[in-house]
């Protein structure tokens, strides 16, 4: 009896760390790379850096988890043929924004580039995290940190993510920059910032709708300490609710966030209360901040 005990404990341990195992694997958190196309105005979707310009483009995505990231990688082409010379890319650029708005008289205004960005990244030629292939007249750039020496923890939450790679050294001639494909997805508009400009700026018109990328990472399991932390401080209630949330908090509020599951923030604002009438049937995601820098992050649904 006392062997079949030890038999089925040894069985469980070895069931749970294949559990463990398998969470722990690398996966794709993020991509827009199921249906990806080229665009017939490429002026719409240059993205390039060079000694005496800069133009940027920046794309939102959602991460329903804490997660280390390994990977980005980015799809596109070079010149006006496809796929182009690689060789050309001496090293690439890319930004991560936790929000590229701000709220002024009631209204979301794009905000200036420069230190605006929560992580930064060059990678050139001689790094072992810039990877670049063809497939068939693609050419994928791979970002891999890890390889790169970086790393990166991202709470869940929206983003924007912009990327450019180094392509001349003097001037942008047609021949010689990053041409975005357009990824499948839902998304927002896709912003871009010039050299001179003091905002982000929309590019409706024969731009992509969604820009084709992906990122890759595993997910980061809270420590029991640090989740007891934020439970503690923080309760929504009634969830699920059919339009009202309370956020109940000895702290004061900073901000208040709700995205949807596409990423979009449908609601900002420092309120104890979320008023989700007006939107529809689904989940959502709160982000609290509060004024000690605490940051909680709860699920909410409504029926």
């Amino acid at each position: 009896m006392k062997i079949k005990k030890v038999k089925n404990w040894v069985a469980l341990c070895c069931s749970l760390f294949v559990v463990n195992l398998l969470n722990a694997q690398e996966k794709v958190i993020f991509s827009t790379l199921d249906d990806v196309k080229k665009l017939d105005d490429f002026a719409a979707s240059i993205s390039t850096v060079s000694n005496t310009q800069k133009r940027v483009l920046t794309d939102n995505c959602f991460l329903r988890k804490r997660s280390k990231i390994s990977r980005f990688n980015f799809v596109g082409h070079i010149g006006l043929i496809a796929p182009g010379d690689m060789s050309q890319i001496k090293g690439v650029h890319i930004f991560i924004f936790k929000n590229i708005f701000e709220e002024i008289d009631g209204k979301h205004e794009e905000i200036p580039f420069s230190g605006t960005s929560l992580a930064h990244f060059y990678l050139d030629n001689a790094n072992a995290g810039l990877l670049k292939k063809v497939e068939k007249e693609k050419v994928l750039v791979s970002v891999d940190l890890d390889l790169a020496g970086k790393e990166l923890i991202l709470e869940s939450g929206s983003y924007w993510i912009a990327f450019a790679p180094v392509m001349a050294t003097d001037g942008l001639p047609a021949d010689s920059v990053w041409y975005w494909y357009e990824g499948g997805g839902a998304s927002y508009y896709v912003r871009k910032w010039n050299n001179g400009d003091t905002k982000w700026s929309p590019i409706r018109s024969g731009s992509p709708r969604t820009m084709a990328f992906s990122i890759e990472g595993k997910e980061v399991v809270l420590g029991i300490s640090e989740l007891d932390m934020q439970t503690a401080v923080l309760t929504v209630y009634p969830n699920p609710s059919c339009d009202i949330f309370k956020i109940s908090t000895p702290k004061e509020i900073v901000s208040v966030a709700v995205y949807n599951g596409n990423g979009q923030l449908v609601l900002q604002n420092r309120s104890e209360t979320v008023d989700l009438s007006a939107s529809p049937k689904g989940i959502y995601f709160l982000t609290v901040t509060c004024n000690d820098g605490t940051q909680v992050r709860e699920k909410l649904i409504k029926i």
